[in-house]
């Protein structure tokens, strides 16, 4: 009868792979693998590794792809518009889902503690949010998620994100990003390519170095204003050692915790599942890591921090404005500006739930 159980649990499954996150961890679930039906994950990772090093990718190719929509030839079904309605304005947003489609970097479940877990690997703690790709080229950010619809436009401070930091086709930015809607702020996971320099085939200490000095450097990025309506920050990042381990999970943080990701340091940025990269939920840590999380640590403080959008606006608003004639054109213009710096949280709904 449990040869039958196996049998039928085994076959019935849509998808081979029994440590995706859509299903549950390994150690919960009710069910025993065949020997030898899934590889063991320590050894994936190997594989992974050797497949990475004699098999770089374009980078400079793929980022251009993503910013240079007009050098990608898309079908007709490709292409989506929906309306979002902003005061007594509609906006149409066209989603062209070929080159975003799936080009974020997704996670395992950590299933079996690598050997040199301590040495090689390094973790993130991740907010409770929604993921995704940050793209900003020509004086415009946009947004997309990982199945690759547009769910916002947008200026911002990033290179190429707006008219103040960059117009020029080498001026632009492809982050990594989790957004967390009652701040209004990006938190930057990891960084693609910065200001027309990409960086998919560094490895993960050198992009998370990259993410957190590039972000810092750049003026008023973590304030709200009307020329940055979102605030990106960089996501810190430990090593894996049991103290660093214990620390973090002990102390205090700035957001409510969704999870922690896990890189081993020799990982490029490789779009799509891979198992050198793995998750863990805040209730999995005491059983796999047997570290136990306090109170503290999934503790929200982030409403004592921010800055509420709706202010920063209406103190701009009351601003007196010199009037002078302008012609049709220039109406135009400026209404187009005002669409795009009147952002809405409901832009953000089409957003998938925080998968890593």
């Amino acid at each position: 009868m449990d040869s039958l159980v196996v049998s039928f649990s085994t076959q019935a499954e849509v998808s081979s792979d029994l440590n995706s996150i859509h299903r549950p961890h390994p150690r919960l679930a009710d069910y025993k693998p065949k020997p030898g039906h899934v590889p063991d994950q320590e050894q994936r990772r190997l594989k992974m590794l050797e497949k990475q090093k004699s098999r770089r990718l374009d980078a400079n190719n793929r980022a251009r792809q993503l910013v240079d929509v007009d050098s990608v030839a898309f079908q007709s079904n490709d292409v989506q518009s929906s309306k979002h309605e902003i005061g007594d304005v509609d906006m149409v947003c066209k989603k062209k889902l070929g080159p975003y489609k799936d080009q974020l970097m997704l996670s395992e479940w950590l299933v079996d503690i690598p050997a040199d877990f301590s040495m090689q690997w390094l973790f993130v703690v991740c907010p409770v949010g929604k993921r995704g790709l940050i793209i900003a080229s020509k004086g415009l950010t946009s947004v997309y998620t990982k199945s690759g619809h547009c769910v916002n436009k947008f200026p911002s401070l990033l290179p190429g994100g707006s008219r103040k930091t960059g117009i020029k086709a080498t001026d632009y930015s492809i982050l990594d990003c989790i957004y967390h809607e009652q701040s209004r702020t990006f938190y930057v996971l990891d960084v693609m390519c910065w200001r027309g320099h990409p960086v998919y085939d560094s490895e993960t200490e050198f992009r998370f170095y990259w993410a957190q000095t590039k972000v810092a450097e750049q003026d008023s990025i973590a304030e709200h204003s009307r020329s940055n309506p979102f605030r990106f920050l960089p996501l810190e990042y430990h090593q894996c050692s049991q103290d660093e381990l214990v620390k973090v999970l002990t102390s205090e943080m700035p957001f409510k915790v969704d999870g922690l990701l896990f890189y081993h340091k020799q990982t490029h940025y490789m779009p799509g599942t891979t198992p050198l990269v793995t998750w863990l939920t805040p209730d999995l840590v005491h059983d796999v890591l047997g570290i136990t999380i306090s109170d503290t640590f999934l503790q929200s403080t982030y409403a004592n921090v921010v800055l509420p959008m709706e202010a920063v606006i209406t103190k701009e608003k009351a601003k007196p404005r010199k009037k002078c004639r302008r012609s049709s054109k220039h109406k135009q213009t400026e209404m187009e500006t005002e669409i795009d710096e009147s952002i809405d949280s409901s832009h953000m709904e089409m957003f998938v739930t925080h998968n890593t």
